[in-house]
């Protein structure tokens, strides 16, 4: 598909040829990931303050689908775009409804990890950030060196889980059969501390 044919392309937007970050990938502790259903953190590893203005913190629902079957990324409402390509895809789902010529972008969101917030960058998603929740594909985050545990701890004893290739570990909620992971827009506060 047309979709398909533009991941197997290397990204327009080449911001650094080295590895983004190198906290959490060696000689850092290994921490077991918070559980997304208690919501609880483990021993925090780093820590930061800042004095802000208190105010009501944004809510973050359990929104952002993980899609084992969709060959491509959508980001939504949920992240925020950092860069735009020229290149566009057609987008079709269930009775071949069809959302045309959506511009592919680099957008990112926060998400939490056993290290603290990130953002997590994504590259050859999909532009719906204005009328549409995010649809990350596990076959697109794999094929890039992701590690996605997506079924229920039921069934696999394990915590379900995102693991970056820099080793942060995101949580995944089941809902209703279904894998989610907690993640919303960046602020500019958020892309110049995280």
């Amino acid at each position: 598909t047309l979709f398909r044919s533009t991941l197997d392309q290397p990204s327009p937007i080449h911001h650094n040829k080295e590895k983004p970050h190198e906290c959490g990938v060696d000689g850092q502790p290994t921490v077991v990931p918070p559980s997304a259903e208690s919501d609880q953190h483990p021993l925090s590893v780093f820590m930061a303050s800042t004095r802000t203005k208190r105010g009501k913190k944004p809510r973050v629902d359990w929104s952002t689908l993980v899609d084992r079957g969709a060959n491509g990324c959508i980001a939504g409402n949920d992240m925020r775009v950092i860069a735009k390509t020229e290149r566009t895809i057609d987008l079709s789902g269930i009775d071949d409804h069809t959302v045309r010529n959506l511009t592919l972008v680099t957008a990112g969101g926060v998400v939490r990890t056993q290290l603290g917030n990130i953002i997590m960058v994504l590259h050859q998603a999909a532009d719906m950030t204005r009328d549409s929740k995010t649809i990350l594909s596990a076959r697109q985050l794999e094929s890039f060196g992701c590690i996605i545990k997506d079924k229920s701890p039921k069934i696999s004893k394990e915590v379900p889980s995102i693991t970056t290739v820099e080793g942060y570990q995101i949580p995944i909620a089941i809902k209703r059969g279904l894998p989610y992971i907690r993640m919303r827009p960046f602020t500019d506060n958020d892309w110049n501390t995280l």
